[in-house]
């Protein structure tokens, strides 16, 4: 029975043409897209070559006659509006429809519009094919996920136009349609998932589905009922919002766009659903409010010589007009244009003989018919022309026997005798592109048997699809390989969400890395990613409860049994384990990670730890491969760039931003340039300074423009240092840098230079740091000691200059502002770099572009982005210890950032302490930093130290706790306590004792480094830091001495 079933196989998959058909999906925000593949076969082959033979000829006609009454009579009930329910004949794939899924063989056609399969109990539906398939009927209770749509249902009631009478909410959304020649269709509308194959890469799949809408067909009557060719239903790709295309398209899936390439010389094909980019086409407009892909055909010529036609011959409407349609097999012109067309072909072959077979026109021929008979084309508005090459209409159907493919449409249909309908015949060997976004079709002659490039709009990213994807030779049906939607890939999409949840935290969270996590789990009632997120988090800053603890606690009894996605492995480090912990105690059972981390203390540390409590964890690039995973993993790399630079080039991440005139200038020629860009421009500005740790300008713009660089318009953000480079130091006495109540600016000079002008600088609460040779790379490399991680250059076009000169800027930020000024000496953003040629110009990677009001943005990096998973070592990462300033010691132990070996013993972990507060009452304070800050005002009876310390204790992190009593501090001298100085140190002492008595592990922790002399390694504290030009090493001294009590 098996070689039996073969061998009929074999039998019907020798008439068969093989196409692949692929879809490609437009990612829902943040979401993005994929690619895949239908393996779709032909019933009829036009190209007999020697064996055509009687009947062959008949069988097309008949085809193309059921097809026609279908395509040009009045349905019964219209859905959504537009559109015929109606089958091909001509092409048929396997999908996949249920849970769990089973396979159905349906014809595919772009003169249809809804997917519909037969139903169990169906009347008339046939039972058998001879095209050698095993037929399957669908059942909605046999799956778990299928579901009645109801006629009060959306789907129902906008095919309808409104809600039906007598209808209820109990009854089924029904549909009947009834074609010209007869035959017939009823059913009801069921929802259910339909079972595809995700690409995920180059040749590369994984399972998924789509929730989608279709009809269950319980009676057929007519040829639909006939087991000569018979399938399980349609797939119909059609302009109604009831098709498959608009389902998906309205869910956001999907734009609505798809085209085909029809190889009949090669047997293959390609079918495409997305934007497709390579090859280019042309497009002519889409004759508005029709139920077809009608067109306007302006002139037909042969050989170059347009047809004698009348002027009236070719127009629009429901009985003339012109209609693209692949599941036509042939062509059909009104009976002029027809008999036009064959004496203009056969002008030169006068000694040929037409004679009629089957109601072909046909004759014998022993040479090339391309070499011997002329091209034919159609022009159509918009300048677009569609070649047909003579061995397209000229087919041959014995030896030396061809035929004309063009029909009289006269004889075919009376109802389309003036219509010209173009089919498979003038369709083959080109790509067409439907593109229903903008109305339009369009062609180009293409070798189908190749591969074209198909776009993901979200991502940017270009993917080749080739034609040979699946095997076009055998009849080996495998439905998991059959239908490949090219959806938003679940874990990317998600994992790009995660992304973009730890970029709220950029500019709280320095020096940590940025964290996002998003806890998600698949949904029966949608496919939609987005919809299946159940919890989000991000790190707010350093010291507060990481995004996995939040994105658990926002989850609840959802996150059991759900998919963690992570943009970054957690940085666990001391003992508590709290991401790890977080998501085993939720009941996570997978996590997605786009990103080790790149320290070397931590790689690999909580990865291990999840896969210890048994937790599948997926790691991008290692366990995951794709284009689509690398554009995720592009998001992960991009929200930690500051950290991943600094480790690469040992400076912190530098970016160049300028705001300039159309005519690319910074000033006007008078120095004055102040409202260059407009309001939001400038607001974009201010959340670049929030998420940068300093803003370096030069002596130049403090003396023209007096600028304040805060970040003052970013709520709760991060308030950067200033940076002021001035060689000379001709600066002014007064300047908005100068007051360090808004925050803290330092001065970089040459050594030795004016030193009345430092001290005046000094009195004023300014930093001066004296440098050898002021120079950018040595002012980034005293920036990567001081701990930064990212610098925001605002300075004038020579410094920038010199900055891009000593590669120390990696990205740049151009505002363009649609203001022209002119002016020889007006400055440019950026000054000389010593380029003569065109061919020496720096070009940007990752260019972007963003309309902001009236201007535009664009950013690039100028750098190439570091290896995406690099191995950073943590000493690499620790500022260093100036031996002349602190005496060197081997067995020193260094701590200051949280995620540190030792990073526990920092004032900002997230360690809770128990202590009294400004009223003697035990008050549980986030952090030591917290409590430490707030007793700088306590025990002040003035009002508003009173509010100080509130505002301290309801900090959302330890370094806003720090920002906010620091600056108090230079702010209000006199509402700090009068003897803060004296005790200062006591208080911190108490705050450490409690935090290791309250946490045993810390304690454990802290004894292990016996004999080690403990450093707090702060780069710029001169009191409690032991790092450069560090006095005192207050902090590790108080961490010493606990332990020495312990």
């Amino acid at each position: 029975m098996a070689a039996a079933a073969r061998s009929a196989c074999d039998r019907a998959c020798s008439s068969l043409l093989c196409l692949v058909l692929v879809l490609l999906a437009v990612a829902p925000a943040p979401a993005a897209a994929t690619s895949g593949v239908f393996e779709v076969r032909r019933k009829f082959t036009r190209h007999g070559g020697g064996g055509g033979g009687e009947g062959h000829l008949a069988a097309l006609r008949e085809h193309d006659g059921r097809r026609h009454g279908r395509l040009l009579a009045a349905v019964d009930l219209p859905l959504g509006g537009s559109g015929l329910a109606t089958d091909t004949g001509l092409y048929f794939t396997r999908i996949g429809i249920g849970s769990p899924a089973k396979g159905y063989y349906v014809q595919v056609d772009t003169g249809s519009d809804i997917l519909w399969v037969n139903c169990v109990s169906c009347d008339g539906c046939p039972r058998k094919s001879n095209l050698g398939i095993e037929l399957t009927m669908y059942d909605p209770r046999g799956s778990q996920s299928g579901q009645l749509v109801t006629c009060d249902q959306d789907f129902c009631v906008a095919t309808y136009g409104g809600v039906l009478q007598s209808c209820t909410s109990t009854s089924p959304c029904q549909f009947a349609i009834t074609y010209g020649d007869g035959s017939s269709t009823a059913g009801f509308f069921v929802n259910d998932f339909l079972q595809y194959n995700q690409v995920t890469g180059d040749e590369q799949t994984t399972p998924a589905n789509a929730s989608v809408t279709f009809g269950c067909g319980a009676k057929l009557g007519g040829d639909l009922g006939s087991s000569n060719l018979a399938l399980d239903g349609i797939l119909g790709f059609g302009q109604s919002n009831s098709s498959m295309l608009s389902q998906l398209a309205a869910a956001g899936k999907v734009k609505k766009m798809f085209a085909h390439c029809l190889d009949t010389v090669n047997g293959g094909g390609i079918f495409a659903i997305g934007n497709v980019v390579q090859p280019k086409v042309k497009t002519t407009p889409l004759v508005p409010d029709m139920p077809h892909y009608n067109v306007n055909l302006k002139e037909i010529d042969v050989g170059g010589t347009a047809l004698p036609l009348p002027t009236n011959t070719f127009g629009s409407g429901n009985t003339k007009g012109t209609i693209i349609d692949s599941g036509t097999t042939l062509a059909y012109v009104p009976e002029a244009v027809y008999m036009a067309i064959v004496t203009a072909v056969f002008d030169k072959h006068q000694d040929i003989s037409l004679h009629k077979f089957e109601d072909f026109d046909c004759f014998q021929y022993s040479g090339s018919v391309d070499e011997g008979f002329p091209e034919i084309t159609f022009h159509f508005e918009g300048d677009v022309s569609l070649n047909v090459s003579p061995h397209d209409y000229l087919f041959q159907n014995g030896k030396n026997l061809y035929c004309v493919g063009f029909q009289n449409g006269g004889l075919q249909s009376k109802d389309g005798k003036d219509m010209v309908l173009l089919g498979d015949l003038v369709l083959s060997n080109k790509l067409v592109l439907y593109d229903l976004e903008n109305q339009a079709i369009g062609w180009t002659d293409y070798n189908c048997s190749s591969s074209i490039k198909i776009k993901d709009d979200k991502t940017g990213s270009t993917y080749t699809v080739n034609a040979d994807n699946i095997s076009s030779s055998g009849c080996k049906f495998d439905w998991h390989k059959s239908l490949i939607l090219l959806l938003a890939t679940t874990d990317a999409a998600l994992l790009r969400r995660a992304a973009d949840a730890a970029d709220r935290s950029a500019g709280h969270t320095a020096p940590h890395p940025n964290f996002g996590c998003v806890v998600a789990r698949p949904h029966l009632g949608t496919d939609n990613a987005e919809a299946w997120v159940v919890g989000e988090g991000s790190l707010y800053a350093q010291g507060t409860p990481c995004a996995e603890l939040l994105a658990a606690r926002e989850a609840g009894e959802h996150a059991r049994g759900a998919t963690a996605y992570l943009n970054l492995e957690p940085g666990d480090c001391y003992g508590d384990s709290t991401a790890v912990t977080s998501l085993v105690q939720a009941g996570i059972t997978r996590v997605v990670v786009g990103l080790r981390h790149p320290l070397k203390h931590l790689r690999g540390k909580a990865i291990q730890s999840l896969r210890n409590e048994g937790i599948q964890v997926d790691v991008v690039g290692e366990d995951l491969h794709s284009k689509l995973f690398k554009e995720a993993l592009k998001s992960c790399l991009i929200v930690n760039a500051p950290l991943l630079y600094r480790a690469a080039f040992r400076v912190p991440f530098s970016v160049l931003k300028y705001a300039m005139t159309a005519d690319g200038k910074i000033a006007a020629s008078s120095g004055h340039a102040s409202w260059i860009s407009g309001k939001s421009s400038r607001d974009r500005v201010f959340q670049l300074r929030g998420r940068s740790d300093a803003i370096i300008v030069g002596g130049n713009t403090v003396r023209r423009d007096d600028p304040r660089l805060t970040a003052r318009h970013v709520k709760d953000g991060h308030v950067p240092v200033r940076i002021v480079m001035s060689q000379s130091l001709n600066l002014p006495e007064e300047a908005n840098l100068w007051n360090v109540h808004d925050a803290y600016t330092i001065v970089a000079t040459q050594r030795g230079a004016r030193r009345d002008i430092q001290k005046q600088l000094a009195l004023k609460g300014v930093e001066v740091v004296e440098f050898d040779m002021l120079n950018p790379r040595d002012v980034m490399s005293y920036c990567y000691d001081r701990g930064y991680l990212s610098v925001l250059w605002e300075c004038g076009g020579t410094l920038a200059a010199s900055a891009i000169s000593a590669s120390v800027i990696h990205k740049v930020y151009a505002f363009v502002a649609p203001k022209i000024i002119g002016g020889a000496n007006a400055p440019t953003p950026v000054g000389e770099l010593g380029m003569n040629q065109m061919t020496q110009a720096i070009d940007l990677i990752d260019v972007s572009y963003e309309q902001i009001d009236r201007d535009m943005l664009m950013s690039g990096f100028i750098q190439p982005i570091p290896d995406l998973s690099p191995v950073i070592p943590s000493v690499d990462e620790m500022p260093s210890v100036d031996p002349e300033v602190s005496p060197y010691e081997t067995n020193i132990i260094s701590f200051y950032k949280t995620w540190d070996t030792f990073g526990a013993f920092s004032n900002f972990s997230p360690h809770p302490i128990h202590m009294p507060d400004e009223n003697g009452e035990h008050f549980t304070w986030p952090t030591v930093e917290h409590y430490y800050q707030a007793h700088k005002f306590i025990g002040v009876d003035i009002p508003q130290a009173r509010e100080i310390v509130q505002e301290i204790k309801l900090a959302k992190s330890p370094e806003e706790a720090a920002r906010i009593g620091r600056t108090r501090q230079r702010e209000f001298q006199q509402l700090v306590r009068p003897d803060w100085d004296s005790i200062k140190i006591d208080v911190m002492y108490r705050a450490i004792k409690c935090k290791f008595s309250t946490y045993s592990h810390l304690t454990d922790m802290l004894s292990s480094t016996a004999g080690s002399v403990l450093v707090e390694a702060s780069p710029h504290d001169l009191f409690w830091g032991g790092g450069r030009e560090g006095e005192e090493n207050a902090g590790g001294s108080r961490s010493t001495g606990r332990r020495e009590s312990t």
